[in-house]
């Protein structure tokens, strides 16, 4: 299984939108085919730190996700709230 972790720093004004701009999308990333699961979590000294933490069960699964046009959709609309570019990376879960 692949652990996939994404930082990402949004403008200040920004924090906002983006986490209401996940929970109305986040249901359309579960049901992507091979999705373990899903999570957010917010730096508590940063909040305009955000973290996306996902479970693959494999990297082709993760890399038909980032190939799709739903990927496409939602990259386009959030990183348009960047402050820094994100940061992911992918991981083995051993």
């Amino acid at each position: 299984m692949i652990l996939r972790l994404v930082k990402m720093e949004f403008r200040s004004e920004e924090i906002d939108n983006f986490m209401t701009y996940f929970y109305t999308i986040q249901s359309k990333i579960e049901a992507m085919p091979g999705l373990v699961s899903l999570k957010i979590y917010q730096d508590i000294d940063h909040p305009n730190i955000v973290f996306t933490h996902s479970i693959w069960l494999n990297s082709d699964f993760l890399n038909n996700y980032r190939k799709s046009d739903t990927f496409k959709i939602i990259w386009t609309n959030t990183k348009k709230l960047f402050a820094t570019d994100a940061n992911a990376w992918s991981l083995n879960l051993k």
